[in-house]
């Protein structure tokens, strides 16, 4: 793909987890683990085999994680940009 898109179907292409948290965002397709969470299709292929980054946060996780991302510049001219 062009220089910041990415549908995350096969990886996070230029986009980084960031080292300086205790959680890492995931790529998931289909339900989360925690009912009533998460989308059921992704935007991309708009079906539940489409893949979304995804972060769970239920209350059964411990307080205090942080999981950080970084993106390349996406303009806001971007036809990208929504």
């Amino acid at each position: 793909g062009f220089h910041g898109h990415c549908n995350f179907e096969f990886d996070l292409c230029s986009w980084q987890q960031l080292e300086n948290d205790n959680s890492d965002w995931l790529i998931k397709a289909g339900r989360t683990d925690t009912r009533g969470s998460g989308p059921l299709t992704d935007h991309t292929l708009r079906n539940s085999s489409g893949h979304y980054l995804y972060k769970e946060n239920s209350f059964s996780k411990s307080s205090g994680d942080i999981a950080r991302i970084s993106s390349p510049v996406i303009s806001q001219s971007s036809r990208e940009c929504k």
